[in-house]
């Protein structure tokens, strides 16, 4: 019974560890593009990622409230806290670091 546990806890990591990582591409980067109409910024270089925002989205500049408005292609972005939402990444919550 122990064995079996451990070979199942083992599985886990295993499983999930890939996912941990593709997750942790999608944390910080530089903005690349904005998109006004669709409340959306692309941040992330090699590989970018897109991220959609919502009127539930909280963005912040330092210790300030900010908002989509105030993303700017240029700035660094983190994205600590988001969704997917089948194919699409929604951000909750948006760091913003200006240049």
């Amino acid at each position: 019974m122990r064995k079996l546990l451990l070979a199942a806890a083992a599985l886990a990591v295993l499983v999930t560890t890939p996912a941990i990582a593709r997750t942790a591409k999608h944390l910080e980067g530089p903005v690349i593009a904005v998109d006004e109409q669709a409340h959306s910024f692309t941040c992330g270089q090699p590989a970018s990622w897109t991220y959609k925002t919502t009127d539930k989205t909280i963005f912040l500049m330092g210790r300030k409230s900010a908002s989509f408005s105030d993303i700017k292609v240029g700035d660094s972005v983190r994205v600590p806290k988001f969704h997917s939402d089948g194919q699409d990444h929604i951000a909750d919550r948006v760091l913003i670091s200006s240049k």
